[in-house]
């Protein structure tokens, strides 16, 4: 059986001996923070502004370098969304995200082409989410904001479309194809 942490091991303190290895890794690191967040908008509640990676080098006689690697927070705090304190809140604010998703849903019948779906998603929050030019701070990036404040920016709006129509393609097995957008591509 392959040891998975031995080889994880093995490759980044090789990763990290190398001239430009912590930087990679650093890189590496954020984005996979960030297509995390694009391709799950359901962990709204997560903020990663100050996410960070920390890499401490030690060195021990006869033994080599010996790196620690940790996900850290650099404020020191939790890593919630603004507004939400502990899991506890977390996890009602996702049901409370939740409902409106199946409540969208509910709007759409299976028997609706592709189109009439997508439109279904797109007039609701059209008609039901502000572009949000005042607000301060990262919820109104979130489809939090846009759901349950009906103020977002176009971050929001996309996290929501996103986030719906992924729940959407679940309802009616595969009905609608998995990528909405191809900003990234």
């Amino acid at each position: 059986m392959v040891n998975m942490f031995l080889i994880m091991e093995q490759f980044l303190t090789g990763l990290l001996q190398l001239d430009q290895g912590k930087e990679t890794l650093e890189k590496s690191f954020q984005a996979a923070v960030n297509a995390l967040m694009i391709d799950y908008p359901q962990l709204f509640f997560v903020d990663v502004r100050h996410m960070s990676l920390s890499i401490m080098k030690k060195q021990y006689p006869g033994f080599g370098p010996i790196f620690y690697v940790s996900i850290s927070n650099s404020t020191g705090e939790k890593f919630y969304l603004e507004g939400i304190k502990n899991r506890e809140e977390a996890e009602n604010a996702r049901r409370v995200v939740e409902n409106v998703r199946q409540n969208i849903i509910s709007r759409v019948k299976s028997t609706d082409t592709i189109y009439e779906k997508v439109k279904t998603i797109h007039d609701y929050l059209v008609d039901n989410i502000t572009y949000d030019q005042t607000s301060s701070g990262e919820l109104k990036h979130t489809l939090y904001a846009a759901l349950i404040y009906n103020r977002a920016v176009c971050e929001g709006y996309a996290k929501s479309f996103k986030y719906i129509a992924d729940g959407l393609r679940n309802t009616y097995n595969n009905s609608c194809r998995r990528r909405y957008f191809r900003w990234k591509k």
